[in-house]
């Protein structure tokens, strides 16, 4: 099952279960269900990065790596994107 039609299988549950107006599934129930769904799939996918990457890095390597990810993460969420969040001319 694709993470789309489990989104919108948990949708329809949530729907019926919360009687959700329509109002309040199109808006809330979906970009819950998404947001969560995808998520989970990110976590997946940057777990098994991640263990490829130790297969191939050496320990100070892996560390220097973890140490960029959470930096460029800090970096993300306050505002800066991958080109530094500044105006390029």
């Amino acid at each position: 099952m694709s993470a789309e039609d489990r989104a919108k299988r948990q949708t329809d549950m949530m729907k019926d279960e919360l009687k959700l107006n329509q109002d309040q599934e199109i808006k809330d129930a979906r970009a819950i269900a998404d947001t969560s769904l995808r998520r989970k799939s990110l976590e997946s996918i940057n777990k098994q990065k991640n263990d490829e990457f130790k297969k191939i890095l050496t320990v100070d390597q892996f560390k220097a790596y973890q140490k960029m990810v959470a930096d460029m993460r800090a970096k993300r969420q306050q505002g800066g994107g991958p080109q530094g969040g500044g105006q390029q001319h």
